[in-house]
């Protein structure tokens, strides 16, 4: 089958907290194979991303290297003996349990996630390696997972395996909404990219930067995982695989956005190169074919509050302005903290960048101004993710500059804050314009 490699990269799994882990060796080996005949049945050893899908699933329940194209897969005279361990009751801790419907959930997900016409006729071949009186439940479960119907009790097993579900059915239902941010170089770009996704997943300009576009696209909850897609598809990949991948050409990454909205729409950040590296022109071309050729809802463009009115900022200004709808554009002030209350307004510095923007053809152009450093690492910190010294202090000294009236960035953006929490850092978040940045280009 030919599928569509986003409902493979943008998928949340449930691994790290299925119940086969606490299972032994043996017991999780049997499992996994079991998976692999299914996958090979149905997929007719065509589909490649999901036997990456089966590879991943397979190593993390196994904690073992799986290789589906060395893997021996049961013949169809094995099978039944696999189906009998899964199915089988086990005691844990006084309670008799069957894995039967978790595997059921997990072969469906592997095989037929977004089809129910193919789910159909996996079930038809599952039943037949269980039990008559469990067709019913087995029924049951196939509406509770593609017609979001209710279980029924004594199905608590696989109950938070289908709330993920149907969370995940509901976010690949909704369309993508698309972000392109541009930028010239050391604008911040790639700290804003990584402010509003919460994760260092762009490398910033303090790093070897190259010249590809990358497509950064959100997952339906957080799974702990980051996968990306250039030459092969790679689930969970560290942060090396992530730097390997942006570096060797165009690519694709998917992760769980840290936002503070609870509900996430689909989203798709393209992060493009900075127009005006001296050393590689092939950048700015790179980043220019984006914005011309590429789909997407919004433009968002990075200005650097210590370099206005440069002559590439200028050329690229004008260029965008000639080639995209005016509509679609939005500008985002970045370093809005270098801003000294005894010599400058921020207010008047908007003002003027506006002004700037109608002379080159912008009606009406909107800024929003924003501290993206402080704003990424206000959420490492919600977080929890460990900063050291340096960053640590940073951190204190950017809470105690936005605690000051005058920087309070929030009042010039049109979103409420109503449900924002009052915690010190979701405050902050809102007065270094992170916040309301992020119900912009998030929201619906």
């Amino acid at each position: 089958m030919n599928r569509d490699v986003l409902t493979y990269l943008c998928r949340s799994f449930y691994l790290k907290k299925h119940p086969v882990l606490q299972e032994k060796r043996s017991y999780k080996e049997n499992y996994c194979r079991a998976l692999d005949y299914f996958v090979r049945k149905h997929d007719s050893g065509n589909d490649t991303f999901a036997f990456s899908m089966l590879e991943h699933y397979c190593n993390s329940l196994s904690g073992e290297e799986y290789l589906p194209q060395t893997f021996t897969p049961l013949a169809e005279s094995e099978i039944k003996h696999a189906m009998r361990k899964i199915a089988a009751l086990k005691i844990k801790r006084f309670k008799a349990l069957t894995y039967r419907f978790v595997f059921v959930v997990d072969c469906l997900f592997l095989c037929a996630f977004l089809d129910e016409n193919a789910a159909k006729a996996i079930l038809q071949d599952l039943k037949v390696f269980f039990p008559t009186r469990c067709h019913r439940k087995l029924d049951l479960l196939f509406s509770a997972l593609y017609r979001g119907t209710a279980l029924e009790k004594g199905m608590d097993s696989v109950a938070e395996l289908v709330s993920f579900w149907n969370r995940e059915k509901k976010f690949f239902e909704t369309p993508i909404k698309t972000i392109l941010v541009t930028a010239t170089m050391s604008a911040g770009k790639s700290t804003l990219i990584n402010a509003v996704v919460g994760k260092r997943l762009m490398r910033t300009a303090q790093e070897a930067c190259t010249g590809h576009i990358c497509r950064l696209y959100n997952k339906p909850f957080e799974d702990g995982e980051n996968s990306v897609s250039a030459s092969q598809l790679i689930f969970d990949a560290d942060a090396d695989t992530l730097l390997a991948t942006e570096k060797a050409g165009d690519c694709q990454i998917a992760s769980s956005y840290r936002t503070f909205a609870e509900a996430q729409n689909r989203v798709c950040i393209i992060d493009t190169p900075g127009t005006n590296s001296a050393i590689n022109r092939s950048h700015g071309v790179t980043a220019k074919k984006a914005i011309r050729d590429c789909q997407y809802n919004l433009l968002v463009y990075v200005l650097n509050a210590n370099q206005l009115g440069t002559d590439n900022e200028i050329s690229h200004l004008k260029y965008i302005a000639e080639n995209v709808p005016k509509e679609k554009v939005i500008f985002v002030l970045n370093k809005a903290d270098i801003f000294e209350m005894s010599e400058d307004s921020i207010e008047e510095s908007i003002q003027g960048v506006k002004a700037d923007l109608v002379q080159l053809g912008y009606e009406a152009p909107v800024v929003y101004p924003i501290s993206a450093y402080f704003s990424l690492l206000i959420k490492l910190k919600l977080a929890e993710v460990p900063l050291d010294k340096i960053k640590e202090k940073k951190l204190a000294i950017y809470m105690e500059q936005y605690s000051i009236p005058e920087y309070d960035l929030g009042r010039y953006y049109n979103v409420s804050y109503e449900n924002a929490g009052d915690d010190i850092l979701t405050q902050m978040s809102i007065r270094c314009g992170l916040y309301g940045l992020e119900n912009i280009l998030l929201g619906e």
